[in-house]
């Protein structure tokens, strides 16, 4: 077992040998028992580091800052009660998941919560992060990819962002004081970077750390809230944080700090307040700030939730099981098939005739073509793509269908016909997928690209509409089993199977992996390079499936046609309940989507409406889907 980790206890803990390494070299290698501590940090930090905890603040705290909290109640904390003044550093403990987190971030007004916040005797307003910055807050998150870092900037802007107004004169960014002042912190902190100019995202942890920490002194914070602040740093990283987090405590600014880390507490920590089930059950101070009160008044707490709110808690897990299965991946074809009987007894309510054999078999004809073109577009969402050439390339289908697929074509050109247009549909593919995974470019901007380029292609080869397709080809396609086109049952049918090895295939798992996380799935052993091009070329043979139905539709090779299913196939895969971002849907609520599309633009005909309630209606469908499905997912994966 190779066990990395910045964290001397654990390695001390489990390992056997311990191997330092520093700037990509081996610095040293010795048996664990042969080693001391100081030794190891010395060689992690290439200099002798004396302590690692600076030392705690001594007397009586006379920080400006005063921070009353009353009654503070949230999801997963109750009744929190405390009070700090600026100068020193509060910690909370606990077990993860017991409440202290979200009691943290509630302060910083990034949760919602019920109670009384106070900072310097003015009321700061819960659940405004906007507000508590203006208090003078200061939140620092653990995950600094994603919520701390603006990994595009330089270390002088994200250092410099919460201050600007220190720099500006009406609006205007002083920027040589600007400079000085990040220049200055830049030395104070030992941010180890070739100049405030270089990217932020260039720099190991620490310093990405000590960066944002910079953020707090510039913005002269009231109040520094820091969760995990070591998360991802190396120890002498850690004891520099500690010796920063100290100085901003000792200008008079407040510090509260989560931590999992119980050494870290004891050794940075004036106070400590202990959390069990979203409540504290311990507070301690001076000499007791110690590894073994922590842990024990952690490991022992008796303390229950109020009644009111275990109850709150009963709802709560009602509310987020409903939220859960919202969130599902079936739940919206239940939905669309009730809207699709729903609109089919309103528009027969209003005229009998739209439950005619004849307009049934015309809705799902239409159906059909774009389900075959939607499925494409989903095998590209399932990647967190999107593919925008799928209507131009249905024009391409129509094109080269009508140079082949003639009246009185013998059945090896017709046969050549189809190879070829299924053949530029897999070259297609290919392009976008390689284009998009191996060329770097965003989904959109390849696709769009080979989008104008087939369509260039298309009209070059037939400058206005020509070549009429067989009527014995076009029969074919539309063939019926009574008042239902055999091309809808081939798409059910291909839609099961879609489905089933969507969730049952190497291949549906592998997609769904690459659209969930792509980098995970590369550590696993996926091909995640491949799967993507795939992806492509899958849905653009699908996408000449549709275009075939579309060849049998209008009989004359077209360039024109077919543009407006690049929209058509998005909102069907919007309507069937697929996330955008990728690893989330189905192929069975695509389909029904389809059909819900097309029933639409016929029911707006039979209802006496005019076109334009055909877009309206579609989008305001699409509106409504995006708001439910993602408020029902972002939910349900908050509070699983």
């Amino acid at each position: 077992v190779i066990y990395i980790s910045h964290r001397l206890q654990e390695i001390r803990q489990i390992a056997d040998t311990v191997t330092v390494m520093r700037d990509g070299e081996v610095k040293g290698s010795a048996p664990m028992r042969d080693v001391s501590d100081d030794q190891i940090l010395n060689l992690i930090v290439g200099r002798t580091v004396t302590k690692q905890f600076p030392l705690k603040s001594a007397g009586v705290l006379n920080g400006a800052s005063i921070l009353e909290v009353k009654g503070l109640s949230g999801a997963d904390f109750v009744d929190i009660n405390m009070s700090a003044r600026g100068g020193e550093i509060v910690g909370i403990a606990g077990i993860t998941g017991n409440g202290q987190s979200d009691f943290l971030r509630s302060l910083a007004g990034l949760g919602n919560a019920r109670g009384a916040v106070t900072l310097d005797g003015k009321t700061v307003p819960l659940g405004n992060p906007g507000a508590a910055r203006s208090a003078g807050i200061i939140y620092l998150s653990p995950d600094r990819q994603h919520e701390g870092l603006f990994p595009s900037l330089s270390v002088r802007e994200n250092g410099t962002i919460s201050a600007l107004s220190r720099f500006a004169n009406f609006g205007v960014v002083d920027r040589p004081l600007e400079r000085r002042q990040m220049e200055a912190q830049r030395v104070d902190l030992n941010i180890r970077a070739a100049s405030i100019e270089q990217n932020v995202a260039t720099l190991s942890g620490g310093n990405q750390q000590k960066t944002i920490l910079s953020r707090a002194l510039l913005a002269e914070a009231s109040l520094v809230l820091a969760e995990e602040p070591t998360a991802g740093v190396d120890v002498g990283a850690r004891a520099e944080i500690y010796r920063i987090l100290r100085d901003v405590a000792s200008r008079g600014t407040l510090v509260v700090i989560v931590s999992s880390d119980i050494v870290e507490l004891e050794g940075v920590c004036d106070r400590v307040l202990v959390f069990s089930r979203g409540h504290v059950v311990g507070e301690l101070s001076g000499q007791d700030v110690n590894e073994a009160n922590i842990g024990r008044t952690m490991i022992t707490a008796t303390t229950h939730r109020k009644t009111d709110q275990q109850e709150r808690d009963r709802f709560g897990t009602t509310r987020s099981w409903l939220r859960m299965v919202a969130a599902g991946d079936y739940v919206p074809s239940f939905v669309l098939a009730g809207l699709i009987v729903l609109l089919g007894v309103v528009a027969s309510g209003h005229n009998i005739r739209f439950v005619s054999g004849f307009n049934i078999e015309k809705i799902l004809f239409l159906s059909a073509a774009l389900a075959f073109v939607s499925f494409g577009q989903m095998c590209a969402v399932f990647t967190g793509r999107i593919d925008l050439s799928v209507g131009p390339l249905i024009g391409l289908s129509l094109v080269i269908a009508s140079f082949f697929l003639n009246e009185g074509a013998g059945m090896a050109t017709i046969i050549v016909g189809v190879l070829a247009v299924f053949g530029a549909a897999a070259l297609v593919g290919l392009t976008n997928g390689t284009l998009v995974r191996f060329g770097n470019f965003t989904s959109v901007a390849a696709t769009l690209g080979v989008y104008i380029i087939i369509q260039g292609i298309s009209v070059l080869l037939r400058p206005y509409p020509d070549g009429a397709i067989s009527a014995t080809v076009m029969d074919t396609i539309k063939a019926t089993i009574g008042s239902i086109p055999v091309v809808f049952i081939v798409a059910l049918v291909l839609a099961i199977i879609l489905e089933v090895g969507l969730r049952y295939s190497r291949w549906g798992m592998s997609l769904r992996a690459v659209g969930s996380n792509e980098k995970a799935a590369a550590h696993i052993g996926v091909r995640t390079g491949w799967t993507v091009v795939g992806a492509f070329i899958a849905g653009s043979l699908l996408t000449a499936l549709g275009g075939m139905m579309v060849v049998a539709q209008l009989g004359i090779g077209d360039p024109n046609q077919g543009i407006e299913y690049t929209l058509g196939s998005i909102a069907a895969v919007v309507l069937g309940g697929a996330s955008l971002f990728g690893g989330r849907g189905s192929f069975i609520g695509v389909l029904l989507g389809a059909v819900l599309i097309q029933e639409v633009n016929s029911s707006m005909v039979f209802l006496g409406l005019s076109q334009a309630w055909q877009y309206w209606f579609i989008g305001l469908l699409t509106l409504i889907a995006v708001a439910v499905y993602s408020q029902a997912r972002s939910a349900s994966i908050e509070r699983p």
